[in-house]
C-alpha cells in the first residue's frame, strides 16, 4: 500500500529507535498528523522538543497526540508516545488494545511493551507470563531472555536506565488513568520525575499548540525555577512575551534574554508595518516562521 508507506517508515524507525531520521524525515511542510506524532516524540525522545518544537510545522494539540480510533496501527502508536511521556498506565492500556486489535494472534511488539509496563509497576508475575509467551518464539526469544532478571529484582529494575527512569515516573498514589483530564497526568509525572523532561515538554506543547496561555502561564509561574523547569527554552520565553506583552518587569523575572527581547521587537516591528499586506504571513514566515508568535498569529 503506497499510501501507507511513510507512515511505516516512520513506524520502523520509532521501533528501532532511530528518532534522528524520523526528524530528518518530517522537515518541511507536514499536513498528516500521524507523522508530527511520530515528529514530536522522537524530539522529545531527544530531549529537545522544548527548544525545537516550532523550528517544524506543528498543527494543533493532535500534533501532540492523536485521538485514539480502536486501529492497532494508533494504538501502536500512542503507547510508543505514553511511554516516551513517562505515562505507564496509558501506554499499557494502549499496549493491551494494539494487542487485540491487531490481525493474526497477537502482537509481539505490544507484548514487549506490556513486559516492559509490568517490569515498571512490579507485576512481576504478569510480567513474566508475557516474558514466557516471547521466549516461544523465533525473533524476540532473546529480548524475552534478557529481561527474567529483572523479575522480582526492585533494585535492578531502579538501576536500568530505560525501566527505572520510568518507575521513577509513576505517581505516589493509585488512581484512574485521566480521572483529572490528560494535563493533569502529565503534570504528575513531570513532578514525580523531573529528570525526565518529556512530559513537561508535552504538557506545555499542548497548551502552547491549544494556544491556551491562561493555563501556560499557570505552569510557568508554578514550574520555573524549579527542578520541573530550570529555565525556559527559547519557545516559551515567545510563549511569555505573548501572554505579557506589556509586563516587561514580568519578562526579567522568568528569564527571557534579551535577545529574544530584540527579535520580538523586529518581529512587532515587521508585523505593524505589512498589517495591510494580503500575504503578510507568507511575508514573514522566511524570518519568523519557526517562532511561536508566528505559529500564534497565522496559525
Amino acid at each position: 500500500d503506497f499510501k501507507s508507506a511513510k507512515l511505516k517508515e516512520l513506524d520502523f524507525y520509532a521501533r528501532t529507535q532511530q528518532w534522528p531520521k524520523i526528524i530528518e524525515a518530517c522537515k518541511g511542510k507536514v499536513t498528516n498528523l500521524l507523522y508530527m506524532n511520530y515528529l514530536n516524540m522522537a524530539l522529545a525522545r531527544e530531549g529537545v522538543l522544548g527548544d525545537q518544537m516550532f523550528a517544524f510545522d506543528q498543527r494543533e494539540p493532535r500534533s501532540l497526540m492523536v485521538n485514539w480510533n480502536k486501529t492497532a496501527e494508533v494504538s501502536a502508536l500512542l503507547s510508543d508516545v505514553y511511554f516516551a511521556i513517562g505515562d505507564i498506565a496509558s501506554a499499557q492500556e494502549m499496549a493491551f488494545e494494539g494487542n487485540v486489535a491487531v490481525h493474526g494472534y497477537g502482537s509481539p511488539r505490544m507484548l514487549m511493551r506490556l513486559v516492559q509496563t509490568n517490569l515498571i509497576y512490579g507485576a512481576y508475575p504478569v510480567a513474566e507470563k508475557y516474558i514466557y509467551l516471547l521466549e516461544h518464539t523465533f525473533f524476540y526469544d532473546k529480548w524475552a531472555a534478557s529481561h527474567r532478571k529483572f523479575l522480582g529484582n526492585d533494585a535492578l529494575i531502579e538501576q536500568d536506565p530505560l525501566l527505572g527512569s520510568m518507575r521513577r515516573c509513576l505517581p505516589d498514589t493509585s488512581r484512574l488513568v485521566a480521572l483529572n483530564g490528560a494535563l493533569a497526568d502529565l503534570e504528575t509525572v513531570a513532578v514525580a520525575n523531573p529528570q525526565h523532561k518529556a512530559a513537561f515538554q508535552y504538557l506545555a506543547g499542548v497548551c502552547l499548540l491549544s494556544k491556551d496561555l491562561a493555563k501556560f502561564k499557570e505552569l510557568i509561574d508554578k514550574y520555573h525555577g524549579t527542578p520541573v523547569l530550570p529555565s525556559l527554552p527559547v519557545p516559551y520565553q515567545e510563549a511569555v512575551i505573548a501572554f505579557a506583552e506589556r509586563d516587561t518587569a514580568y519578562w526579567r523575572t522568568r528569564g527571557v534574554t534579551q535577545e529574544v527581547v530584540r527579535r520580538f521587537s523586529d518581529y512587532k516591528r515587521q508585523v505593524v508595518a505589512n498589517r495591510n499586506y494580503p500575504n503578510a504571513a507568507d511575508l514573514l514566515a522566511g524570518s519568523y516562521g519557526k517562532t511561536y508568535w508566528y505559529f500564534y498569529m497565522f496559525k
